[in-house]
């Protein structure tokens, strides 16, 4: 009788899942007997996995970029799709939008979305005790039974977002409970989007782990799945969200937030989008003018992917499942205004069978996928570009920045107000600017969360002091195009 061995890795995007089977192995059991197995992937960077730049090939014209990713993905094989919508407006790119995949990680913003409107109802706060699962195993394991203390809600998501770490994924499911989950979605009008569920503990199919036998190669690796066109309602949802709480959402998440915060941003999705800037600016523009573009560019993203090795014959097969999908605002001028128009995208590569590699991010699947990344945004891009002459900004950013005396309860909710940001930019958007806040009890800092727009912007944070008091909080704000700064001190009450 073969064996089953089993392997969770950090790959380029989010976390991926290895499943190597044996001839006629029914594979089952719980995430605690998992075997131990080589590691697959390696990175650039401790914490930032290798990233391949996107294609060279232009997908710059709106009418074909359908068919022209669908043609960068095509040698992967399997089953592909393309999306593209703009928000509150019409769908621009698509292909195998309704087709239910294995969405992999790209499904967590849904718990991560609940979360948020749990918060914004007052029903939970982002500094919220948690149970949390023991990550001995690091956070790409297949996560196992037992918990090991609490932690704050806030901080579970973003490890959840950012880092797509499993153990977080298991506790928030545990916490707020797959029906509820599932039901959220259905509300949503997400129609092909499903945790799936299962009567043993803990009552569903955990995200990276082996949850039941492949016989032959599976078409869905954990039984959960997600379309592109359930996606966009996802992420037009986010956006949707009111004052603070869609920028709370974009700073948990990868993409330009994690770029600003933590120096690079785990999916590879905002260094292509630059790329793709530099390659599409008009050879009119200055490198002034084409940095600025950039500087008003945003997305936030969430990806996935599992990998499949099937060794009863020989060579050994390998089935791949990869997912982008996310919003990104796009800059451009209407007249000599500049405006930003914010989208929807995302793509996939599922059941994608090929002779196995050693690494999977060798395979023809993994190039194409790669191969692809931004590619839905560069005719948005160049759109912007084409006549970005006509209103890109004309001096640097400069910040003030004030403040009042507040008073709170030891819990500070995510939607208390610390300061307010005058830019003298109007065009400058939530990310173009980057805050800290040191609290005054000795914790660390924290990241700020800046809404607004048109020149102001209030500043948003939250947080738990372990008694009352009054505290001296400090609050830095960042503008990302010019570098410059402000800084305020705020007189925080806590009854």
């Amino acid at each position: 009788m073969s064996t089953l061995r089993r392997t969770f890795v950090s790959g380029p995007l989010c976390l991926m899942t290895a499943l190597i089977l044996g001839t006629g192995t029914a594979a089952t059991g719980s995430p605690t007997t998992a075997a131990p197995a080589h590691r697959a992937v390696s990175f650039d960077a401790p914490g930032q996995a290798s990233v391949r730049p996107h294609d060279s090939g232009n997908c710059s014209n709106m009418a074909t970029l359908a068919k022209c990713v669908m043609k960068i993905l095509a040698p992967a094989g399997g089953i592909h799709g393309v999306y593209l919508q703009r928000i509150g407006g019409s769908v621009l790119a698509s292909d195998n939008a309704s087709y239910p995949f294995e969405p992999a990680s790209s499904i967590k913003p849904v718990i991560a979305l609940y979360a948020i409107t749990q918060v914004e109802k007052g029903l939970a706060h982002l500094s919220d005790r948690v149970p949390r699962i023991d990550e001995s195993g690091g956070r790409e394991d297949c996560p196992p039974d037992t918990f090991s203390g609490t932690e704050p809600l806030g901080t579970a998501l973003q490890q959840m977002m950012e880092v797509s770490d499993n153990n977080r994924t298991d506790e928030l499911m545990q916490y707020f409970g797959v029906a509820h989950l599932n039901a959220f979605a259905t509300s949503l009008g997400m129609r092909h989007t499903r945790f799936h569920t299962s009567p043993i503990p803990p009552g569903f199919n955990v995200i990276g782990c082996l949850s039941y036998g492949y016989d032959p190669l599976p078409h869905t690796v954990d039984g959960n799945t997600m379309s592109l066109a359930d996606a966009s309602k996802l992420w037009a949802a986010v956006a949707a969200l009111p004052a603070p709480y869609a920028d709370a959402f974009y700073e948990l998440a990868a993409g330009r937030d994690m770029n600003n915060s933590q120096g690079y941003d785990f999916t590879g999705i905002w260094p292509s989008m630059t790329t793709i800037a530099m390659q599409e600016a008009p050879a009119a523009l200055s490198s002034t003018q084409t940095q600025q573009f950039i500087d008003h560019m945003s997305v936030s993203v969430k990806g996935g992917n599992y990998w499949v090795v099937d060794c009863a014959t020989t060579p050994c097969r390998e089935a791949t499942w990869w997912v982008f999908a996310g919003s990104a605002q796009i800059p451009g001028c209407s007249g000599t205004t500049m405006t930003h128009t914010p989208y929807t995208w995302g793509y996939f590569v599922s059941d994608a069978v090929e002779a196995s590699e050693a690494n999977p991010d060798d395979t023809v699947a993994a190039s194409a996928f790669y191969g692809a990344s931004g590619q839905l945004l560069a005719a948005p891009i160049a759109q912007g570009l084409a006549h970005w002459w006509r209103c890109s900004p004309k001096h640097d950013s400069r910040l003030g920045i004030s403040a009042k005396a507040v008073s709170t309860g030891t819990t500070v909710n995510i939607a208390t107000a610390l300061a307010t940001v005058t830019d003298s930019d109007r065009t400058d958007i939530s990310p173009d600017l980057d805050g800290l806040i040191n609290w005054g009890d000795a914790t660390a800092t924290s990241d700020a969360t800046l809404s607004g727009g048109s020149g102001r912007f209030t500043v948003y944070g939250w947080h738990a002091y372990r008694k009352k008091g009054t505290y001296t909080v400090r609050v830095r704000v960042l503008s990302l195009e010019s570098g410059r700064s402000a800084t305020v001190k705020v007189t925080l009450k806590v009854t």
